[in-house]
């Protein structure tokens, strides 16, 4: 039987007690100082796991992932290659007037209010060589240069993608478009960018977009029209989108809560508002139109 001095048991028992409280004061530091988002900052969250168990489909992008709102252990490569593909087109497009380092550092700036607009934030890095694509990388300042080139990939590829559409570009002969190469395609992607939890602010958007273009306003519309344009089929009133978007138009307080929407989802719902419209033509008729449509992630 083995003999203890007095008062040795309790010391050890102290000297446990005092390790677990520096551990639980280290823990509690380092929760009070993590870079959570504020909840009057967040704007893009996951759907309600309760919700989406519903109809899990409804939920699921089908081709293109967007932000860094989800985890994903993998992702569609033929996608992320040719956000690449959209990504140089892009820098390439005449009236570009920002440098690929000029666009990194836009995104490296905005990028703590970028991460502040998400519930929570994973990295996405690609590794095309050996067929790696995966976004489950939690943030840390080492890693950044995976999330700038994440929100520029996506942000480029929205934009090139609006203006194709608008400019009714065709797709380039030398070019393999993953987006075109088989009808009905587009309408599916479409559908992609407007899941609530697959969203870029729209701020960044603009940001990427202005510094694009903005020397030059006269000649390219403005991201919103571009974005309306885009998702056209779920305006439901009883005017155009190019007559909604013309100079010198009565429809100034609409486009402005258009301009006003956080994410594409929110504009989706902006679209959808009911809204009475000032007949160009008259100055006492107005016309409007109720909403048709009701998108299943809204």
């Amino acid at each position: 039987m083995e003999n203890h001095e007095p008062g040795t048991e309790n010391n050890t028992s102290d000297e446990n007690l005092d390790h677990l409280a520096k551990d639980i004061e280290s823990t509690l530091k380092f929760v009070k100082s993590s870079k959570r988002p504020a909840v009057q900052h967040c704007i893009i969250r996951s759907v309600n796991p309760l919700l989406r168990r519903v109809n899990e489909a409804a939920y699921r992008p089908l081709f293109v992932i967007i932000g860094p709102l989800r985890c994903y252990t993998s992702l569609l490569e033929p996608m992320e290659l040719q956000k690449r593909i959209y990504l140089a087109s892009f820098l390439q497009r005449p009236g570009v007037g920002a440098s690929l380092n000029e666009f990194c550092k836009l995104i490296t700036a905005s990028a703590p209010e970028i991460r502040s607009r998400y519930e929570e934030t994973y990295y996405r890095r690609c590794d095309f060589k050996a067929h790696q694509i995966q976004q489950n990388i939690p943030p840390s300042d080492d890693n950044l240069q995976w999330f700038i080139e994440m929100v520029l990939a996506d942000a480029a590829f929205i934009i090139e993608l609006f203006l194709r559409i608008y400019h009714k570009e065709g797709q380039p002969e030398s070019e393999i478009d993953f987006v075109f190469d088989s009808p009905g395609k587009i309408y599916d992607i479409r559908r992609d960018l407007f899941l609530a939890h697959n969203q870029l602010p729209l701020f960044v958007l603009k940001q990427i977009y202005d510094l694009a273009f903005g020397n030059n306003p006269d000649h390219h519309p403005s991201f919103i029209h571009l974005s309306c344009n885009f998702f056209y089929q779920y305006f439901n009133q009883n005017i155009s989108i190019h007559d909604l978007f013309q100079p010198n138009q009565p429809h100034v307080d609409f486009i402005a809560k258009l301009e006003g929407a956080k994410h594409f989802t929110d504009l989706l719902r902006t679209l959808q508002l009911q809204h009475s419209f000032q007949n160009p033509g008259s100055n006492s008729k107005s016309f409007s139109c109720k909403p048709m449509f009701k998108c299943s992630s809204c």
